[in-house]
């Protein structure tokens, strides 16, 4: 009786010397290898968030001033700077950046210039990124006392009543529905 010679040889004698396994090895193992190298020695990317929106201090709350500014006016970009699997849209979102306007002592209303700064949220989990710019690196923001004030409310029809109503209809004395109204705003 003779004895196979594949039951003879070890195990990983078998292994390596078979065609489709070794290619799965080698597949594997380049791809191990091209990624530690990407990783690792990768040049760095810049990348621009945009639209994120300002945070305004509390210096201006404290002393009783409060800023009035459109929400549109305090939308900013930051550019970052990188390796590209840390910057990447899934790992660094807008939400992961603050910016917070840093404004100086308010002691008057009026407009101020205040500069923006940027960090990185705490609750971020995006990796090792460095913020390089912020565009506008300044706003412009309008600093006032909070006022509430009331005012009369007058029913008032600019139209003319001609074409509004139909024929054969007529129009009464406009009332409101509210006599005043509180209206909050800038003292000045």
């Amino acid at each position: 009786m003779m004895k196979n010679k594949n039951t003879d040889k070890s195990f990983f004698y078998r292994l390596f010397y078979n065609d489709k396994i070794l290619a799965v090895f080698c597949a594997i193992v380049a791809v191990i290898l091209w990624a530690t190298v990407k990783i690792n020695y990768s040049a760095d990317v810049e990348r621009v968030i945009s639209d994120i929106n300002v945070s305004l201090g509390e210096t201006a709350q404290e002393l009783e001033f409060t800023a009035f500014v459109d929400e549109e006016d305090l939308l900013v970009d930051v550019e970052v700077t990188g390796k590209a699997y840390n910057i990447n849209n899934h790992a660094l979102t807008k939400d992961d950046i603050i910016v917070e306007a840093s404004s100086s002592f308010i002691d008057s209303a009026g407009y101020k210039v205040v500069s923006l700064t940027a960090r990185v949220a705490d609750t971020a989990t995006a990796g090792d990124f460095e913020i390089t710019k912020i565009t506008p690196s300044t706003v412009t923001v309008y600093y006032d006392r909070k006022v509430t004030d009331t005012f009369n409310v007058v029913a008032r029809i600019s139209n003319d009543l001609s074409q509004v109503v139909k024929e054969g209809y007529s129009v009464g004395k406009a009332v409101p529905s509210m006599n005043t109204v509180e209206i909050t705003g800038p003292a000045t």
